[in-house]
């Protein structure tokens, strides 16, 4: 996960319950989110709220694809009934309480490493936030880890947009797609789409992320970011568009229709 995601810590201010002002003005939530508190709803990751109002009271499986910076036990502390596993090759970030929260840790090198120590087919979740654009073979870690959510289960896959070679260069939150080193490929939205297809997943999902809490209250966090003397653009992935996701779920077996490879088309096309 990259810092990008981690949740705001939000001042404690005076203007405060103008917060609460935009909560009857936004725009409708996604399907798939539930109805928080203002407040909560703005510092919960983004990566997560397709998947509150589904899971946030039951037990289920979640494999976090880059599980650094806190990722584990903030997931949990939403989840509380989540069974959470996580890949990463160093888990930077993390703490005692992440590793205790975990049910597997998984310290894999996804462009190096096998994957046969995940099990196929067993998470109800799986998320990619921010993490094949640190990869030179990025769309192959989607397609291989993809075989590890269940039928019906989900995946979610977060990666910057075009729009973030567009926005004034950051010295800390990594708003250009350049401010980021570790950044190696650039990867278009209907690139995620054809490989999550491919695996025959069903996509009900794909745009630029646009969060409707976070764009509400923009102007605080620009203000925010001024008085701390950062760059007006950091963190506003949401108002300038420069995050894109796809959000996929996985076919039934008995749902998926065999679609003819070439050479048989062909060869049926003799037969005929």
């Amino acid at each position: 996960m990259n810092a990008i995601d981690v949740p705001i810590a939000l001042p404690k201010v005076s203007a405060m319950p103008v917060y609460l002002a935009f909560d009857s003005i936004v725009a409708p939530e996604p399907r798939g989110i539930d109805m928080m508190s203002l407040l909560d709803r703005l510092r919960m990751p983004v990566r997560l709220k397709r998947f509150h109002r589904e899971f946030k009271d039951k037990p289920f499986t979640m494999l976090d694809v880059g599980c650094g910076y806190g990722s584990p036990s903030t997931t949990v502390s939403y989840f509380p009934k989540c069974s959470y596993s996580g890949i990463d090759r160093d888990a930077a970030g993390n703490g005692e309480e992440d590793f205790r929260v975990m049910e597997s840790y998984y310290r894999l090198d996804l462009g190096r490493d096998d994957l046969d120590a995940i099990p196929d087919a067993h998470f109800d979740v799986v998320l990619f936030s921010h993490v094949i654009e640190h990869l030179t073979n990025g769309l192959e870690a989607p397609a291989a880890l993809s075989r590890k959510v269940k039928p019906g289960g989900y995946i979610y896959v977060e990666t910057p947009s075009l729009r973030s070679f567009a926005v004034p260069r950051s010295r800390r939150h990594h708003s250009h797609f350049c401010d980021d080193t570790t950044h190696v490929r650039f990867f278009e939205l209907a690139s995620m789409i054809d490989v999550l297809l491919d695996e025959r997943f069903r996509i009900p999902r794909a745009r630029i992320r646009r969060d409707p809490v976070r764009v509400a209250a923009a102007p605080f966090l620009i203000l925010s970011r001024t008085l701390k003397g950062d760059s007006w653009s950091d963190g506003l992935w949401d108002v300038l568009g420069t995050a894109q996701y796809v959000y996929a779920v996985r076919r039934d077996a008995a749902s998926v229709r065999a679609v003819p490879r070439p050479e048989a088309a062909e060869a049926a096309d003799r037969a005929i």
